[in-house]
């Protein structure tokens, strides 16, 4: 084998290498984008369950229509993020049943 046939494989097993390595990641991230959407979807579902009022606002027809809409829910959740011990309790539910680390 030449110089540059060896030259010209090392070339495409490099090329092969770095399309493989792209391809794995993306699959990583469509994995990691798979579960955060489906933990949200959760989340929300959880939410809605304990504040079925909440499912009566609607979306609005732009942007600035749902965050108009929206905005005393965000509000609502912006207050209860901001009140330490209901989120310490929270937190300490989630670890006490090993659901975070």
């Amino acid at each position: 084998m030449r110089t540059t046939d060896r030259l010209a494989q090392a070339k495409r097993q490099v090329e092969q290498t770095k399309h493989r390595r792209i391809l794995e990641e993306n699959r990583v991230r469509e994995s990691q984008r798979k579960t955060d959407d489906r933990r949200k979807y959760i989340i929300g579902t959880l939410f809605c369950k304990h504040f079925p009022i909440s499912l009566e606002i609607s979306p609005g027809r732009s942007a600035e229509e749902d965050r108009l809409n929206f905005e005393p829910l965000d509000n609502f959740m912006e207050a209860l993020a901001k009140c330490q011990q209901c989120y310490q309790e929270i937190e300490d539910a989630l670890l006490e049943n090993n659901v975070i680390s």
